[in-house]
């Protein structure tokens, strides 16, 4: 790096919040060293950084200083911090071996307007890469922090439940497949429900099991097999002689369970009874009332076609 002049690199806005690898760094290091002569310090200045909404951010710096600790200077905005840097570990002498992180808190301004600067200190440095997290990053990410407020027990839960979920233990071993659950007899989960319904309509019961499948099923009308192997069971339309006490039988390798009867009444097609109305006489009050068989719920009446005579009037409880 030129000691004459900091170099210069741009931000990449579509990396966000700063971005991952930026400028010269483009994934292998920079070394920040002093030249003969050089009167200022060599450093990085990144320009164009975004904040987000402005505020709170945090940057991480990956960096290795040789031989022994020093500092650096960090600049942001043109408000200066001295870092302390630790020697690099393990220490392989003039080898690049053993890159360290270094966190700093810091603010930003809103949008792409932030300059940041990184300047040698007392030692050489290679800078490695600068990780901005601006405010909407840290807000994104503070859901995650909520496990560093949990006791170190409550932590240590956590980390064996997750280590688990990965299938491993404790030390990282992967832990055997799980033994597959034994077969089970069938089990009634939801049985066939009685209802009320009439000629003409449609019947559906419907059975829910549990247990190990596969499974075979036999309906029963008053003891006498009906249906499909199936655990629905259709009947359309109806007729009188299909009312009944309805069941199933559910069966697998490893047993048959019965469910409950579910009771089936049939009524006759609805009908009106009332086929005549009684004379009336003329200037005195008159009512009388329909009658109707069969058919289920609740009846409503209601004038099909033609006109009641004037002064008269139909109610819908008939």
């Amino acid at each position: 790096m030129n000691a004459n002049a900091i170099g210069v690199a741009t931000d990449t806005v579509l990396q966000g919040g700063g971005g991952f690898y930026r400028g010269a760094l483009g994934g292998s290091s920079v070394l920040v060293a002093t030249e003969t002569g050089a009167v200022t310090p060599p450093g990085l200045r990144f320009n164009a950084v975004d904040g987000g909404a402005g505020g709170p951010a945090r940057l991480a710096l990956r960096y290795i200083v040789q031989y022994g600790n020093g500092s650096a200077t960090l600049s942001v905005n043109g408000v200066s911090q001295t870092l302390n840097l630790l020697r690099q570990f393990p220490d392989n002498s003039w080898q690049l071996s053993g890159w360290r992180w270094l966190y700093v808190d810091t603010t930003l301004t809103a949008g792409a307007t932030n300059t940041i600067e990184i300047l040698k200190g007392n030692n050489d440095l290679h800078l490695n890469l600068l990780l901005v997290s601006n405010a909407d990053q840290l807000a994104l990410a503070q859901p995650h922090r909520r496990v560093l407020a949990l006791s170190p027990g409550a932590q240590s839960d956590l980390l064996a439940y997750l280590r688990e979920q990965d299938g491993r233990d404790a030390t990282g071993t992967p832990l055997p497949d799980a033994a597959a659950p034994s077969p089970q007899a069938p089990s009634i989960v939801v049985p066939p429900l009685s209802q009320t319904l009439a000629v003409g309509n449609s019947l559906s019961l419907v059975v829910a099991v549990g247990g190990t499948g596969p499974f075979s099923y036999q309906w029963q009308r008053n003891g006498t097999p009906v249906g499909t192997d199936s655990p629905l069971l259709q009947v359309s339309p109806l007729q009188l002689t299909d009312a009944g006490d309805y069941s199933v039988t559910v069966t697998n390798a490893q047993g048959s369970t019965p469910s409950g009867a579910a009771q089936i009444v049939v009524n006759p097609p609805l009908s009106i009874t009332t086929l005549s109305l009684p004379q009336g006489t003329h200037s005195l009050a008159y009512s009388t009332a329909l009658a109707a068989t069969g058919g289920v719920s609740t009846r409503s009446w209601s004038l099909l076609s033609g006109m009641l005579p004037a002064g008269l009037s139909l109610s819908s409880a008939g």
